[in-house]
């Protein structure tokens, strides 16, 4: 893991926003945020799904992971659930 050096004050506010410095350098590193992103934005919290859901996934052919990307890319979860997912079109040499 990378080394930050971090002030007891941004300490402080990764404590208080229960970020973890593990976080904190994967939010540098991987994902490319800045410093000041990386120490203020909240960790995401996991929404689980209830039985009707996995139903819905199931009835459309979606996985969690395909849910997950849909409501990370601002997708509303009644949108991400009932869009069925689109059939790959077939490459053909011609």
């Amino acid at each position: 893991m990378m080394k930050f050096n971090l002030t007891k004050q941004e300490i402080d506010m990764l404590q208080s926003s229960n970020i973890s410095r593990q976080a904190f350098a994967n939010r540098i590193t991987q994902c490319k945020w800045s410093k000041l992103k990386a120490l203020h934005e909240p960790i995401m919290e996991r929404q689980l799904t209830t039985q009707e859901e996995r139903e819905l996934m199931k009835r459309n052919n979606l996985s969690s992971t395909t849910l997950s990307k849909r409501i990370s890319r601002g997708w509303s979860r009644y949108q991400a659930l009932r869009t069925p997912v689109r059939k790959k079109a077939l490459h053909t040499v011609s």
